[in-house]
């Protein structure tokens, strides 16, 4: 039984480890997301910028 005890502990641990791991990489996604969010933003706007030049140059 001590054995069984222990092998919790240990397993417990690694459980809360891969928690604290999982939000990390939770929270890495979201920065990952919001950075391509921004770009494709800031893409959009630059692409609907060049064609107003365009058609103003014409």
């Amino acid at each position: 039984k001590p054995l069984l005890l222990k092998h919790n502990c240990k397993l417990e641990s690694e459980i809360s480890n891969l928690g604290r791991t999982n939000k990390k990489l939770k929270i890495h996604r979201k920065i990952v997301r919001e950075i391509f969010r921004l770009y494709r933003d800031i893409s959009r706007l630059l692409y609907v910028f060049y064609i107003k030049k365009k058609l103003n140059l014409k």
